[in-house]
């Protein structure tokens, strides 16, 4: 379980209003159960374990229909992957900011219809493969402090720093952009 948080436009969110308490507060849970990606599993039972320990077994069909109502209103996306049934907060990442992420278990399911079919993958909200941390829109303009470097090509450590230059020591590039670029190789279908 993760620290997650709550911002206010949640209480005044009309799509949320149209499900029940018990939908509103497992969603709640969910954002500490999923992954720093917004993926999880898809298992009322998993769900029951992690967000609700002191509860037994006969919450699952309220786990199940509260599932169902948040998919029902667009919270949600649940599918299958690789026999695996998952469910994808799609905007987490507009409302969390994990501070450092972990390498995500599931892909989402934009990255899997991406491997599927498209050859090119937009990655300016998606997980920089080289680095492991995810870079928004609002990052375009970083001033490393090399002159040599356009300030839209910057390497992000895995601690989140950005790199300074230093003697001896060769920045490495990513270029970030609104284009479409190729799927990094960890996105590519190895079949």
């Amino acid at each position: 379980m993760r620290i997650r948080v709550i911002r206010p436009s949640f209480y005044s969110s009309e799509s949320l209003g149209n499900v029940s308490v018990w939908a509103r507060y497992l969603f709640i849970c969910l954002w500490s159960y999923v992954a720093d990606n917004g993926v999880g599993r898809d298992n009322a039972r998993l769900i029951r374990g992690e967000c609700f320990p002191f509860d037994g077994e006969d919450i699952l069909p309220e786990i199940e229909s509260a599932l169902d109502e948040l998919e029902a209103v667009g919270c949600i996306i649940r599918y299958d992957w690789k026999g695996k049934r998952l469910l994808w907060v799609e905007k987490f990442l507009d409302y969390q900011d994990p501070k450092r992420p972990s390498k995500p278990l599931f892909p989402t399911l934009r990255e899997i219809e991406l491997m599927a079919g498209d050859k090119t993958v937009d990655t300016t909200d998606m997980l920089v493969a080289t680095t492991d941390m995810y870079v928004a829109s609002t990052d375009m303009s970083v001033d490393t402090g090399d002159k040599s470097v356009p300030n839209n090509e910057y390497r992000i450590t895995n601690n989140g720093k950005k790199n300074k230059k230093e003697k001896n020591r060769k920045i490495e590039n990513v270029n970030i952009t609104h284009e479409r670029t190729p799927i990094p190789p960890r996105y590519q279908r190895t079949h």
